[in-house]
């Protein structure tokens, strides 16, 4: 008998028109996308998502190196799905700097 197990399902959201780190280390890169992802939960959304935790941080896509990368979207998991809904019902309050958020 074969039991087999569902995978549960993550409550990621994906991010864009975020800034990549022009560094070669990818250690350095993941650190400055987490930054860089608290900044925008913590500048953008401001108490509504203050209480959000983000697990997981992500860049999709390969690094072919600073001068002809494009902006790579951006993967990220918070906590929880109530999290993840906060984070978008506040998405619109990004717009004015271009960044989108979107459910993954």
């Amino acid at each position: 008998m074969t039991v087999s197990k569902e995978a549960n399902p993550l409550p990621s959201l994906i991010i864009w028109n975020l800034e990549e780190s022009e560094d070669n280390d990818p250690a350095r890169r993941h650190a400055h996308d987490l930054q860089l992802v608290e900044s925008v939960v913590r500048n953008a959304l401001h108490e509504e998502a203050s209480g959000v935790h983000i697990t997981k941080v992500m860049r999709l896509g390969r690094w072919v190196g600073a001068e002809t990368q494009p902006r790579r979207i951006l993967k990220l998991v918070p906590e929880s799905f109530e999290e993840r809904d906060i984070l978008l019902k506040n998405a619109p309050k990004t717009r004015d700097s271009n960044i989108r958020i979107r459910p993954d």
